[in-house]
């Protein structure tokens, strides 16, 4: 009896005593894991791009082009509502032969789908 009663008092203080270790140190780390990713982590994981409106080569023959990284793409029938410069949008493009008169900067594509990018 004795052994069961000094068993139940050393489990109930095992029990009573354990305390977690982890702590929340910050606030913001918690607001941060629940917070939605941003804008680039759904683009990027659906394959877009993001890419740069430039007119900087205007006086060359060339109409607006794509700025990714430090390469220029030519964009075969490019809608007009996006010839801004220093527009930012998320594309997805394939290669193209088709080359755009005059303009010898750039690798031809044509786009399958752009959204605009909500960061200007």
């Amino acid at each position: 009896m004795i052994k069961q009663y000094v068993f139940l008092l050393m489990l109930m203080f095992f029990l009573f005593s354990c305390k977690s270790k982890k702590r929340i140190t910050h606030i913001n780390e918690v607001e941060k894991t629940e917070s939605a990713p941003p804008e680039d982590y759904f683009k990027i994981r659906d394959g877009f791009v993001l890419a740069t409106v430039v007119d900087d080569f205007k006086g060359k023959g060339c109409p607006f082009l794509l700025k990714i990284e430090d390469r220029y793409y030519q964009v075969v029938d490019m809608d007009s509502s996006l010839n801004v410069n220093k527009l930012k949008i998320w594309i997805k493009f394939t290669p193209s032969k088709i080359v755009v008169k005059d303009c010898k900067i750039g690798v031809p594509i044509i786009l399958n789908e752009v959204y605009v990018s909500e960061k200007q």
